[in-house]
């Protein structure tokens, strides 16, 4: 069963849901901290605690994601999908338009954060000694 799970590096097979369910992730880390403050009655102001948790929660699955998933389909899947749950909180609550701006910005920032984020999960990958073990 195992060997159905995963692949001879322990990563998960099956990308298409692995992918899925890193997209949900990465959206839930906007959402869950920050996202509820835009789409509140009456949106208020970003304080910093919901700021360093967003942060935070994406730095910690960008670096660990790739324990499970191949780092390209993470560094490719974490940056549209955060920009796609800031814009559709962000274009809720913005008349003029400036929020294609923003998620402009956002995309670019999540690409160099991904960019930094994905080789360090892939550098912290706890290493197979298949040599050691006499595999």
């Amino acid at each position: 069963m195992s060997a159905v799970l995963s692949g001879r590096d322990g990563r998960l097979r099956g990308g298409a849901v692995g992918a899925v369910a890193l997209a949900a992730a990465t959206a839930a880390t906007w959402l869950a901290w920050s996202g509820w403050a835009v789409l509140a009655a009456e949106p208020v102001r970003f304080a910093p605690w919901q700021l360093a948790g967003t942060a935070v929660s994406a730095a910690t699955l960008a670096i660990l994601a790739p324990r499970w998933l191949p780092a390209w389909v993470v560094a490719t899947v974490m940056p549209p999908s955060f920009t796609a749950a800031w814009s559709w909180t962000a274009a809720a609550s913005d008349d003029s338009g400036l929020w294609a701006v923003g998620g402009l910005l956002v995309l670019v920032g999540t690409v160099l954060a991904a960019a930094v984020l994905v080789p360090l999960g892939v550098a912290l990958r706890p290493m197979r000694w298949a040599w050691f073990r006499g595999s």
